[in-house]
This record gives structure tokens, C-alpha cells and sequence, in this order.
């Protein structure tokens, strides 16, 4: 279906041409049948992966304020300090806002790491274990929350991530996953 003008056409995708590998094309319902270069259809031709959401928030780093992760009952506030200046903003604990915090900086850089590999159907969270929840603070008001599972059988496992952006789960790396699940009690123990 292509958009123009307010007006929907429809149009069919045949096969491809011998050689240049052109496509076939017509209006739906059309007699008349077009050879279109490859090149204008290509983008289609894996639409999936070409135009995937890969980014898990869209939020800019310089709207973050603070950032609270949960995991079961365990609950950490970090802050932002200095979030206008890429080359002097640090992470800080709540409890200690002026204490520059290396390791929540790397932990938080993790978390940025993961990036959408393949969308998932819903019910894949539905037995999966909960590992933790990032939310996302602008000022004092909740923006984003990221939430990852761990699911499918020891040694076999996947991660999803569940997050507004993406709308339904998706799979995300699960060396990146991994890390983030075994630095969590460090992190949230500190």
C-alpha cells in the first residue's frame, strides 16, 4: 500500500526480472505490469531488519535526571549530575549526590548497550523471570521504564526487553544481558 495525497493504492509485487533481478509490478487489479529497479524495492525486500527499532529508549541523555532500578524488592536511585555537559556529566547515588559513582556509569552504559536484535510475540515474557526495571527520569516525572526477562531453559537461555519504544518484547543480546543480571546484586548492594 503506498500513501499519496491522502490516497491509498495498492499495488502488487511479482516476481523478479532475469539478470538486473528487477521486479514485476502492477496496480491491484491492474492489466498493465511494470519493471521496477531493484534498487526502489530493495529497502522492502527486508524491510524487517532495514527499519527495526533497535534503540530501547528515545530519550536524550540530557533530559535524564535520575534513573531508579528495581529488581524484586530491592530498589536504587541514581542522579545525573551536571547532565547539560556531555564531558561532566557523572552518576552519582542518591544517597550520595555528590560522590561520582564509576561503577553505576558503567552499569547504566551497559543497559544503553543493548539494542533490539528480533521482535518477539508477548507471551514469550509471560514465564519468563523478571530480572529488573529501569525507569527513566526526567525531573521528578517517570518518562521510560525498560524491563528485562530471562527466559526458555538453563543453558538455553534468552533475554527480552519489554519497553515503550518497542512496543512488544523484543530479544537483545544475551552476553549483554547476562552482565547486567550478574552485576545487579553489586550494584543495587553498594
Amino acid at each position: 500500500i503506498v500513501r499519496t495525497f491522502g490516497e491509498d493504492k495498492v499495488y502488487e509485487v511479482g516476481g523478479r526480472t532475469f539478470g538486473s533481478r528487477d521486479w514485476y509490478l502492477r496496480a491491484a487489479g491492474g492489466k498493465e505490469v511494470f519493471v521496477v529497479a531493484s534498487k526502489v524495492l530493495q529497502d522492502l525486500d527486508f524491510a524487517e531488519s532495514k527499519y527495526m527499532q533497535r534503540d530501547l529508549t528515545t530519550l536524550d541523555k540530557k533530559d535524564v535526571a535520575s534513573v531508579v532500578l528495581k529488581a524484586g524488592p530491592k530498589e536504587q536511585k541514581f542522579l545525573q549530575q551536571n547532565k547539560l555537559s556531555p564531558t561532566d556529566a557523572f552518576w552519582t547515588r542518591a544517597e550520595a549526590p555528590d560522590a561520582k559513582d564509576e561503577s553505576v556509569a558503567n552499569y547504566l552504559r551497559k543497559v544503553e548497550g543493548l539494542k533490539a536484535l528480533s521482535y518477539a510475540e508477548p507471551a514469550v515474557v509471560e514465564g519468563a523471570t523478571r530480572i529488573l526495571d529501569l525507569t527513566y527520569y526526567e525531573e521528578e516525572t517517570p518518562k521510560e521504564t525498560l524491563t528485562l526477562y530471562r527466559g526458555g531453559e538453563a543453558g538455553k537461555e534468552r533475554y527480552y526487553v519489554v519497553a515503550p519504544v518497542t512496543v512488544v518484547p523484543v530479544e537483545v543480546a544475551k552476553s549483554v544481558a547476562e552482565q547486567l543480571e550478574q552485576d545487579l546484586a553489586g550494584i543495587l548492594n553498594n
